[in-house]
């Protein structure tokens, strides 16, 4: 499972951001190491989270 800072968690829920689902949780990991990476996903608003909760 992901785990996230306390204060992004209060900003998430704030903006109604669910929680992180599957690709989000294997994305994030390697997003928030700095590493680049290429992902398949429809387009949702999840799949756009997994780039920006990395970014804030």
């Amino acid at each position: 499972m992901l785990t996230l800072a306390p204060d992004l968690l209060q900003l998430l829920t704030k903006f109604s951001v669910g929680p992180p689902n599957k690709i989000q949780q294997h994305a994030s990991p390697f997003l928030l190491r700095g590493a680049d990476i290429i992902v398949q996903a429809p387009p949702t608003q999840e799949r756009v989270a997994a780039y920006v909760i990395p970014a804030i």
